[in-house]
């Protein structure tokens, strides 16, 4: 069965980038992508409660207006959710070591990746899901 990936991301150079690495990689996945965490949220609500589309990785960019990523991890905090089955990674740009040591040392976050995203950071990420 093909791995359910969610791309929460504002920028849409990168969330373009991202998708296009995702549909060349040799492992297949559905991909929904969310130009804000808002949306975002609300559609990962949506598919707990339906058992349908539920990803089993979200790509979080931390850096949104609004939402950004870092509330974004604390409203999921707050749900129920099957969190041993969901990996989430941090796609940004980091503009400190401060920032890129307090997404590494979320409780939520299983790793964390400078944009653009490579081709072999996302077989290795989707990879990890089909195991």
């Amino acid at each position: 069965m093909k791995s359910v990936v969610y791309i929460i991301d504002d920028n849409m150079v990168s969330e373009f980038a991202t998708k296009m690495v995702l549909q060349q990689s040799s492992i297949a996945c559905d991909i929904f992508s969310f130009d804000n965490a808002e949306i975002g949220l609300e559609n990962f609500v949506d598919s707990i409660k339906k058992g349908k589309n539920i990803p089993d990785v979200i790509l979080l960019d931390l850096n949104m207006p609004g939402m950004d990523g870092w509330d974004f991890l604390a409203q999921l905090k707050t749900i129920a959710y099957p969190k041993n089955k969901i990996a989430i990674y941090v796609l940004s740009t980091f503009t400190s070591a401060k920032t890129r040591e307090k997404a590494r040392s979320h409780e939520l976050v299983a790793g964390l990746f400078e944009r653009p995203l490579s081709k072999i950071n996302a077989e290795s990420i989707l990879s990890e899901k089909t195991d």
